[in-house]
């Protein structure tokens, strides 16, 4: 089963909440978020982790407590006696994955003030799917949007564009959407952003790979001051099917 959830990092940055929460993540992921150079990548690294532990624990189905850990017979996902995840490494590329537990995969991605992630779940015993997500704030910056354009994006990608050229809002949020798609796909991949241009998202299948979903999200807040903000985003997941059949990266 494939699940995704995206998660609000505004009260980890303007409540003091940062190194609060990264005392409650293992000692690893902690060093690896408060490295970041400013308190918002901070806040992005930890909002994710933190999301990261709600799913697990809600969607594995087999934890009782914060104070009792369990591996559930049919995922054999532990957790120790705070919760804590399962080891977390990161590959070459920059993926990471849960070591030693192969029925488990996930995928993390963070803009402004939001979080994503996706997991990928199957009995103990079997191999998840790779899974990718990415999420981004809805541009609006039309002109960089049309340089990606013209540099990343496939003869199809540029034809889909193309009819929604004349209206402004549109186009950037369209090209939002499909930033956001041929990200995924790429994390799914294992691949860094140098294949970009390659990511068709017209063609999914190619890589081996279909998209579970593509959606926009709101997130609403208030800040420090009383003043209400709303941010638009996209949010878009990925997975693997098969092996891909064409290389990429």
């Amino acid at each position: 089963m494939i699940y995704f959830d995206t998660f609000s990092i505004y009260p980890l940055l303007n409540f003091n909440q940062i190194q609060t929460s990264a005392a409650m993540l293992p000692a690893e992921l902690a060093h690896r978020a408060l490295r970041s150079e400013n308190n918002e990548e901070r806040a992005r690294h930890i909002g994710g982790y933190i999301l990261l532990e709600k799913m697990m624990k809600k969607h594995e189905g087999g934890f009782k407590s914060d104070l009792e850990g369990i591996v559930k017979p049919e995922f054999g996902v532990m957790f120790d006696h705070r919760g804590i995840l399962p080891c977390v490494r990161y590959d070459s590329y920059g993926k990471p994955y849960f070591e030693d537990h192969e029925n488990a995969a996930f995928n993390l991605s963070h803009s402004a003030h939001m979080a994503a992630c996706v997991i990928s779940l199957v009995p103990a015993g079997e191999t998840a799917s790779a899974v990718g997500i990415d999420v981004q704030i809805i541009t609006d910056n039309l002109d960089q949007a049309k340089r990606m354009v013209e540099g990343y994006f496939s003869d199809a990608e540029k034809a889909k564009m193309a009819y929604v050229e004349a209206d402004a809002p549109t186009y950037c949020r369209l090209f939002t959407e499909i930033w956001t798609k041929k990200e995924a796909l790429l994390k799914c991949l294992g691949v860094g952003l140098a294949g970009v241009s390659a990511a068709d998202t017209e063609n999914p299948a190619a890589l081996g790979c279909r998209f579970v979903a593509s959606e926009l999200r709101e997130l609403t807040y208030t800040d420090l001051e009383g003043k209400e903000h709303t941010e638009n985003y996209c949010v878009s997941v990925c997975e693997q099917i098969e092996n891909a059949t064409t290389a990429i990266g």
